[in-house]
């Protein structure tokens, strides 16, 4: 399996298992055992969970199961790593300003820098995986 492949699926991972943490506090909090309001962490579970887990894990395995690029158009591995990079940041900011923690000027910038982030990431996908895609 390419590094990528690992990476991104690795990674997906463990973003599940911080998607099932928060699932775990909120039902903490809903049964009165912990403090705080459960619906303030459903966004940010739900985050963890598709583009985090979900998402992530699709890209991981479409890079390892794709057909190779066609001959004279190979694709930049490095674009993969960037956005791996764009994606993860876009994700974690996205979680950490959902629960409204922080300042709500701080909040909407963190919010729109996400977006921005996550997008960029999936348009380098695209831009990757494009050349991969071709008739037989």
């Amino acid at each position: 399996m390419p590094t990528p492949a690992r990476w991104l699926i690795k990674t997906a991972l463990l973003h599940l298992v911080l998607a099932l943490g928060l699932a775990l506090v909120r039902a903490g909090q809903t049964a009165g055992l912990l403090p705080g309001t459960a619906s303030t962490l459903w966004l940010p579970q739900l985050h963890l969970l598709t583009v985090g887990w979900l998402t992530q894990l699709i890209f991981g395995v479409a890079f390892w199961l794709f057909p190779s690029p066609a001959p004279g158009t190979q694709p930049s591995a490095r674009l993969m790593w960037i956005a791996y990079g764009l994606l993860n940041t876009g994700v974690l900011l996205r979680v950490g300003a959902e629960p409204g923690l922080i300042p709500a000027s701080v909040q909407t910038w963190s919010l729109a820098m996400s977006a921005v982030l996550q997008w960029g990431a999936s348009l380098l996908l695209v831009v990757h995986f494009w050349s991969r895609v071709r008739p037989k």
